[in-house]
């Protein structure tokens, strides 16, 4: 990694980045925008209802100078509300220029053969990117795609939430020859009460490796992959992970390799740089030499792709703590009611409203 644009003057800094093209920062509207902005829409809405069923009875029963002129004025409140909520919602989605830190990240992924990459919902299906909740990837480095897929053959970052069933994570995904079982190592050392997976798993697939690496990682693979697991974590690739990655969670799923986290690095630091060096040089090269040697024999029984792996060892089984957490999607289902009936109701009272103007 060239880390040099993490402690290069300011001078300098700003040198380097006025030849650049303007780089822009994606904006990611916090929960409490989006409160106000549900804040200011429906006292307009009821506004604008309100105006139709006055407007429709001075139209109906007649109406003086000072009546017209008092519904203009309020039409021009109206009119001004909406301007000014065009103006924010403008604003608010116009991408913003990088804090320094977050440009001197950017300068050091580029440097170090990462470009920063386009803003993702989120990289790929794995333990801590789950289909069903909001989360999105920002920053993300990645080498470039040469695949059809376009997704890198190298990839880290930070996946952010965006609704209280996910959590925030640091990732590092590698892309593997072939595929292999599912296999999740969770690491002790990010354990405070309780493991740091989101997922609970079924005990039978716990597995326990000789030594102490059971101390550092423990292992769970499908039913019946025990042997294939042990293909996989020779005791090279264990000693790298202890050694190099004893603060990562380790998921193999498909014909990827996800190392993830607990919160957000901070990738103005030169800290979470030297980490992703040290996994993709000590540990990866290590499980990419497995990866290529493994073949799932079931597979050939089943579907006669070797290159497959059998239904029975695709995914581990497991229960996703997320799904179950009913608080989380009550939540959803009153915020969704609110926003129904807020935009809804003025709609009709104003329809009602007019009608029964109409039919005295």
């Amino acid at each position: 990694m060239d880390l040099r644009w993490l402690t290069a003057s300011d001078d300098e800094f700003a040198a380097e980045a006025a030849r650049r093209p303007r780089m822009r920062r994606p904006r990611q509207a916090p929960w409490w925008w989006n409160a106000l902005l549900l804040a200011i829409e429906v006292p307009l809405a009821w506004l604008a209802s309100a105006l139709v069923i006055w407007g429709t009875g001075l139209v109906h029963n007649g109406a003086g100078v000072g009546d017209v002129v008092r519904w203009a004025a309020w039409f021009v409140v109206l009119v001004a509300g909406v301007v000014g909520l065009v103006v924010l919602l403008v604003r608010g989605e116009r991408p913003r220029p990088p804090r320094p830190d977050e440009a001197r990240a950017v300068l050091t992924g580029e440097a170090s053969g990462y470009p920063a990459r386009p803003v993702r919902p989120k990289p790929l299906d794995s333990m801590i990117t789950p289909r069903y909740s909001g989360i999105r990837v920002h920053p993300r480095f990645g080498t470039a795609p040469v695949h059809v897929d376009g997704v890198p053959d190298v990839e880290f970052g930070c996946v952010l939430r965006r609704w209280m069933v996910s959590r925030d994570w640091t990732y590092l995904t590698v892309r593997l020859p072939g595929t292999l079982p599912h296999l999740l190592l969770d690491a002790t050392a990010n354990d405070g009460r309780r493991s740091d997976l989101p997922v609970v798993l079924r005990h039978r697939q716990r597995m326990s490796l000789e030594g102490d690496f059971d101390r550092h990682f423990r292992v769970w693979a499908p039913e019946d992959y025990g042997q294939d697991a042990l293909y996989v974590l020779t005791p090279d690739v264990m000693a790298a992970l202890v050694d190099h990655a004893a603060g990562w969670n380790v998921e193999m799923v498909d014909d990827r390799l996800v190392f993830s986290a607990p919160g957000t690095a901070d990738w103005s630091r030169p800290a979470p740089w030297v980490q992703v060096e040290a996994v993709l040089g000590e540990v990866v090269p290590r499980v990419v030499r497995a990866a290529a040697r493994y073949q799932d024999d079931r597979s050939l029984l089943e579907d006669g792709h070797a290159d497959a792996i059998a239904a029975a060892g695709r995914r581990l089984v497991l229960r996703d703590r997320r799904k179950s957490r009913l608080r989380a999607t009550w939540a959803g289902a009153v915020w969704m009611g609110v926003v129904c009936v807020s935009y809804s109701g003025p709609l009709a009272v104003a329809v009602v409203g007019s009608m029964s103007v109409l039919d005295r």
